[in-house]
């Protein structure tokens, strides 16, 4: 589909053409963006330490070493290699990604934190005619 397909969507979209007076923002954005970014911490710190469901619980409940030595053991089936690289590799996949996640919740964390402060400073700014507060 091109854009011309969609041309349409836009004037069903909320906000993209506001009348400055039918503008509403939240009350206290600022501390709830805070509040939030506090909430998705707290839940880093679990995936980050070594409780259940953290990178570290992943990487010793998906160790198939002990498996992937049985399958190498087998020398007369040549699929036991291939299935032993498959999962080293799957295994290597799945923890390398589980890091990115993180990464990118810290990201996240840090972007939503950043966005209450460049919120307050242009609610502030506006409401004293461009002044800084």
């Amino acid at each position: 589909m091109t854009f011309k397909d969609h041309q349409h969507c836009a004037k069903n979209w909320p906000a993209l053409d506001p009348k400055r007076d039918g503008v509403t923002h939240p009350e206290n954005l600022r501390k709830r963006l805070a509040a939030l970014a506090g909430l998705l911490e707290e839940r880093l710190q679990e995936l980050a330490g070594e409780a259940e469901g953290s990178a570290f619980d992943l990487q010793a409940k998906a160790d198939l070493s002990m498996l992937q030595a049985q399958l190498e053991s087998i020398e007369r089936w040549g699929g036991g290699q291939d299935l032993s690289g498959t999962l080293r590799a799957g295994h290597r996949e799945l923890t390398t990604i589980y890091h990115q996640v993180n990464q990118r919740l810290r990201d996240t964390i840090a972007l939503i934190g950043s966005a209450g402060g460049v919120y307050h400073y242009a609610t502030d700014a506006t409401l004293n005619d461009g002044r800084p507060v």
